[in-house]
């Protein structure tokens, strides 16, 4: 019951830590669909969803991308609780 708690906690925060990822990258978002939004008019019409895809890709990218160094993060940190105890013991 603890361990489900913990890892909703974790699951949680995660999911903060994105929101935060993603408020901090809107500039770079903004200007990623700023020059979508140029090359839609060169673009022929069959290949305006390829041009979509690309605005999904980042996103998704940028997303996986915090997802994993959150939990690389939260992992490093247990396997450093987990040495210190051994160190301690």
């Amino acid at each position: 019951m603890m361990h489900d708690i913990l890892e909703q906690a974790l699951e949680r925060r995660t999911w903060e830590v994105v929101a935060l990822c993603e408020e901090k990258n809107d500039e770079t978002y903004k200007s990623l669909v700023a020059v979508l939004k140029k090359l839609r008019n060169h673009v022929p019409l069959e290949l305006i969803d390829e041009l979509n895809s690309i605005e999904d890709l980042f996103v998704q990218k940028n997303t996986d991308v915090v997802i994993m160094a959150h939990q690389m993060g939260i992992n490093d940190y247990r396997n450093f609780i987990n040495k210190f105890k051994n160190y301690c013991s």
